[in-house]
Order: structure tokens, then C-alpha cells, then sequence
């Protein structure tokens, strides 16, 4: 068992790029701390994961949201300052994965609420990645991340939120859902917390 595993959650274009389709305060704070968390995971050895938030284009959450991360368009792109090597791409539609050699892994989600674990090979994936803690970062807090958290949580695995590397829609809404995340059981550290792993 690995001490930690990485996992980076929206981390695309559309969210924390330069010209976001669907802007998150603390995306500049996101890029800052992924660099870090990236690289350091990736020089350890430690798993990485990546979530990608995928939308049909004419999905029913473009009623609310402004279109964004649409396979094909640049928005759903991985921040192009990621230095991921080549990750291994994981989609409800393919068949479950090997991660054997897999330097990082890009796992694809359409349901902000579930996140991660939307993804039909999201059990096999987290299984694989054999950590003793989860470290999850990115956003939105109020989504995907909280899919992501709540989902580790409820399958029983250790989870640290990295408390500076967090991007949101709404900084009221985010702290409501921080503080049900720490009442169900997540830790919280900093990014220089999370270098020392």
C-alpha cells in the first residue's frame, strides 16, 4: 500500500485556464498548488488521479451553467500546464482498466453531485490506486469535489482536503460543504502539508 495517493479534481480549461467558460474563484490558487502537487507526486512515484468533467453538448446542465467541458473543444482539455506524461484515460464506455505502469490517470465524470464516482470504473480505479490516504484538491468544492470526498469517505478510505488548493462557484456555499465534509470525516492540510508526504 502506497502512503498517498493524488487526486486533482477539475482541473481543465473550462475551469482554472486563462479563459474559463465556467469561471472558479481560487483558480489562480488551484494552478499554483497543482504545479507543486503534480510534480511532487509524480517525482515520488504516488499515484495521481485527474478527474475531467465531461459534458454532452446539448446536456440539461446547460440550463443552469454556462457550456463547458465538451469532449472536443478546448475548454475540456487538461490545464495545459499539467505535466501529467502520458496518462491513462479512463471513460464509462471503455472497457475496466489496467493501471499497471500508469504514471497518472485521467478518469472522466459527467454528474457534478457524484463526481468521480460517476464513472463506472471509479471503484476499480480508487481500488488500484491502493493508498493510505487520499489527497484531493481543485474544484468546484460544491460539486465535484464534494462528489469525489463524500464517495472516498463513504467507501471507507482516509481523506485530506488540501485546504489552500480549492476553487468554488460560491465562497458560502463552498464552506457549508467544507464543514460537511469534515463532520463526515476528512482531514485538511496545506500544499506545503501535502509536499511532505
Amino acid at each position: 500500500m502506497r502512503a498517498a495517493a493524488f487526486i486533482g479534481i477539475g482541473l481543465q480549461e473550462d475551469h482554472i485556464g486563462e479563459r474559463p467558460a465556467l469561471p472558479l474563484e481560487g483558480a489562480g490558487k488551484v494552478r499554483d498548488a497543482a504545479r507543486r502537487l503534480v510534480s511532487h507526486a509524480r517525482g515520488k512515484g504516488l499515484p495521481l488521479l485527474v478527474t475531467a468533467d465531461t459534458h454532452a453538448d446539448d446536456d440539461v446542465i446547460f440550463e443552469s451553467f454556462p457550456h463547458h467541458c465538451v469532449p472536443g473543444t478546448s475548454g475540456h482539455a487538461l490545464w495545459s500546464e499539467l505535466e501529467l506524461g502520458e496518462p491513462t484515460r479512463v471513460r464509462s464506455e471503455d472497457p475496466a482498466p489496467s493501471l499497471d505502469g500508469a504514471t497518472a490517470v485521467v478518469i472522466e465524470s459527467s454528474d457534478h453531485r457524484r463526481g468521480l464516482f460517476q464513472n463506472l470504473h471509479a471503484d476499480t480505479v480508487v481500488a488500484q490506486l491502493d493508498a493510505e490516504l487520499y489527497v484531493v484538491f481543485g474544484g468546484p468544492v460544491e460539486a465535484d469535489l464534494r462528489g469525489a470526498v463524500m464517495g472516498l469517505l463513504a467507501r471507507g478510505k482516509k481523506v485530506a482536503v488540501v485546504s489552500d488548493a480549492l476553487a468554488f462557484l460560491d465562497g458560502e456555499r463552498a464552506s457549508s460543504h467544507l464543514a460537511a465534509m469534515s463532520a463526515s470525516g476528512a482531514g485538511f492540510l496545506t500544499t506545503d502539508g501535502a509536499l511532505k508526504l
